[in-house]
């Protein structure tokens, strides 16, 4: 991964967890991120891990909440989450998330 995407030091509200639940219809960005940067995000978004493995998610963008609509299966699939787990990650900018942990429940 280029090193000049990760910053050397990340605000703390770039940095949240995302709870994996398979089961569910809807997952939505952490309500705190989300209030924070929904002008700046886009519709499609990248999450990187540290083995540039890549997934394209397309997000639906609400006034209070942003969704995932389409790609997080393909996610639940890279990362063997069909019994859910969480994400920990962090937005550097321009649509790009990179995980900083994952972890399976």
């Amino acid at each position: 991964m280029d090193k000049l995407l990760m910053p050397m030091k990340f605000e703390d509200d770039r940095v949240f967890y995302m709870e994996i639940d398979p089961k569910l219809f809807l997952h939505e960005f952490s309500s705190i991120f989300y209030s924070n940067y929904k002008d700046i995000l886009g519709n499609r978004m990248q999450f990187i891990d540290a083995n540039e493995n890549q997934v394209e998610l397309m997000v639906k963008k609400e006034n209070i909440f942003g969704y995932i609509l389409a790609g997080f299966y393909n996610l639940v699939t890279l990362y063997g989450l069909e019994e859910g787990g969480w994400l920990k990650l962090v937005y550097v900018g321009e649509d790009i998330f990179v995980f900083s942990r994952l972890e399976t429940t």
